[in-house]
């Protein structure tokens, strides 16, 4: 059981071996496969670290710009915001001396009867709705230590004895100031209402004459004025806004980071470098933007506190998008790519394959490529090594013939002509004695036939051939007698024209053999001829049963099969196409075309005056 288990664990450790190898080699033979995906991964490979390389120093450099733009749109923004900021209180300090400019008020702050206390608290009554953001109004009475409140939290003024007023700490600034003013903060007492505080300045009315305290004024005033301010600031979401006094006290704070981050210890850096206006803060691993203004006026410190990563997800989404574009580009260039490497290696793809035709023994000129580049200098060589061995081949082949013919010649010179012509002409006169006029056509059509296959010559007229048709088929007449029915339809522009010896002779006989031989029926041959486009055209046709497309398909391969001839079937026509390439070349054509019940139709077409230069130079 054991051994079990560990050939089990065997056995899967290699399947996942085999797995992990499996694609690679399937990729690394699809590209080593073909040329043209060799070029495309090449290339590709090229472009996509052009393209990563280009889209991490564009996203390097586009972070540095969002930074910077960022910093200096947001001081501009920020400084703009403090000048509003100070516009806001020196409104509040208008409002807040406004009372000393009235002389009845100032009168009735020194009288205890009741209509100067009216007047004065009616007075309060207009400061507090002049505004809508003053939360609430106080005055005191240092000499009597009286104190009128109005609120939007009360329905009537009150009033009471307070006479601690005194010994409060904005109390004491004010006094000490040369402005007879200060601001005490209500950032500890703001809730999440409308109405949050936003702090109380406090103004202290004195007699001008002896410079003794009179009153002190409270306005308390809410954030309503200040969040308009404030939404000058854009982008705030992930933002914290600070505003602080001259010696850092908060006024108001408005964002999640300041709980987060040592508060006193980054104004203190700013206290200690004046020039600087913004800085990279770094707390508990997180990273944050500081931008911070003073006010030339108040001194107040309004201050922007911004996460780095807000501003890197800028800079993240712009890299996002050229990266998109990259991928985009990317895919331009490997479809520019695959097309230039199709293009470069369509050629060499057609070559490969007219090589591989060469392999197989076909002789082939593939196109020519146009060009000035290897591709083309190499398929003109290739046309003419191919041009050579054709000639080779054909040189080879014509010896071959030449061969055989010497050698039938040697067997015609065992029979001695004379003989048989003097005896043939024995049997045709016995015939004409006993009154056999038909041996006696046949005889002399026998005579005629041989003489024709044993005269000197390749090449013979028109003419000439269709006089040895019309004998050979006299004597075919002999054995089928109506049954053969031979037409002749040549012009006569066509009869001295040179084809190859017993061209037209060969074809009757292929009717003959495989039209007539095959029917019970009369079989009518018919030759023809005509000149079209500066070409000859010759035709042999039967209205025999024909055949059949599976034997014509054979037949067409056999003919096709380039090589040197084989005795047997069809050895006919492979001569007749044979020796009409050695006389014309490539501007002579053969076709046979034939359908069941319909006959065979064998058409012959070569240029006039254009035998093959290497005929026209040989013996015959």
């Amino acid at each position: 059981m054991p051994e079990t288990i560990i050939q089990s664990r065997c056995n899967y450790q290699i399947m996942g071996l085999m797995g992990v190898k499996l694609p690679f080699t399937r990729f690394t033979t699809f590209i080593s496969y073909r040329l043209r995906n060799q070029l495309i991964f090449a290339f590709s490979g090229i472009v996509l670290f052009i393209v990563l390389l280009l889209t991490l120093l564009s996203y390097t450099q586009m972070t540095r710009m969002i930074e910077q733009q960022f910093l200096l749109a947001n001081k501009e923004n920020i400084k703009l915001v403090n000048q509003n900021l100070d516009t806001y209180l020196k409104q509040i300090e208008e409002l807040s001396v406004s009372p000393r400019k009235d002389e009845q008020f100032m009168n009735s702050l020194l009288s205890e009867e009741y209509l100067p206390q009216q007047y004065v608290q009616n007075q309060m009554k207009n400061l507090f709705y002049s505004r809508d953001d003053i939360e609430e109004v106080s005055l005191y009475t240092p000499n009597n230590h009286k104190q009128f409140i109005v609120s939007r939290s009360l329905i009537n003024t009150i009033h009471s004895i307070n006479p601690h007023i005194p010994k409060e700490a904005w109390y004491q600034e004010a006094i000490q100031s040369k402005s007879f003013s200060s601001l005490q903060s209500r950032y500890e007492t703001r809730g999440k209402d409308s109405g949050a505080l936003f702090f109380t300045f406090h103004r202290i009315l004195i007699n001008i004459a002896d410079k003794r305290p009179l009153a002190a004024l409270s306005i308390t005033f809410n954030v309503s004025r200040l969040n308009k301010i404030i939404e000058g600031i854009p982008d705030q979401t992930k933002d914290s806004i600070g505003i602080f006094s001259m010696d850092n006290r908060p006024f108001y704070l408005k964002g999640e980071q300041w709980g987060q981050i040592d508060l006193a210890g980054m104004l203190q850096t700013f206290a200690a470098q004046p020039s600087m206006d913004s800085i990279e803060w770094k707390e508990a691993n997180k990273g944050y933007f500081v931008i911070h203004n003073i006010s030339p006026l108040t001194k107040w410190k309004l201050v922007r506190l911004t996460p780095t990563d807000v501003v890197n997800g800028r800079a993240q989404e712009a890299g996002l998008v050229n990266l998109v574009i990259g991928c985009g580009l990317l895919l331009i260039f490997i479809l520019i790519v695959m097309l230039v490497s199709g293009i470069i290696t369509r050629r060499l793809k057609r070559f490969s394959q007219t090589i591989d035709q060469l392999g197989e023994g076909q002789l082939r000129s593939i196109e020519q490529i146009d060009g000035q580049d290897e591709i083309s200098h190499l398929s003109r060589k290739f046309n003419q090594m191919v041009g050579r061995i054709n000639e080779l081949i054909l040189e080879k082949y014509e010896m071959k013939i030449s061969e055989r013919n010497a050698q039938l010649k040697a067997l015609e010179a065992q029979i001695n002509p004379h003989f048989l012509y003097n005896a043939l002409q024995a049997i045709s006169t016995k015939a004409i004695l006993h009154g056999r006029n038909d041996i006696h056509d046949m005889v002399e059509a026998l005579a005629s036939t041989m003489r024709y296959c044993i005269q000197d010559g390749y090449q013979v007229s028109v003419a000439d051939e269709l006089e040895h048709v019309m004998y050979y088929t006299m004597l075919q007449k002999a054995r089928f007698g109506s049954r053969l029915q031979v037409v002749c339809n040549l012009p006569d522009s066509l009869h001295s024209i040179r084809i190859p010896k017993m061209l037209l002779q060969m074809l009757v006989e292929n009717s003959i053999k495989h039209g007539l031989e095959q029917s019970f029926h009369p079989v009518v041959i018919s030759i023809c001829g005509k000149v079209e486009y500066g070409n000859a055209v010759l035709s042999v046709s039967d209205n025999g049963p024909g055949i059949t497309p599976e034997r014509m398909k054979v037949i067409r391969a056999h003919i096709e099969d380039i090589g040197e001839p084989r005795f047997g079937e069809h050895i006919g026509l492979k001569n007749i196409v044979t020796r009409l390439k050695l006389m014309y070349g490539d501007q002579a054509q053969f076709s046979m075309e034939s359908k069941p019940g319909e006959g065979v139709h064998v058409t012959i077409t070569f240029k006039l005056g254009k035998e093959a230069a290497y005929v026209q130079g040989a013996h015959h």
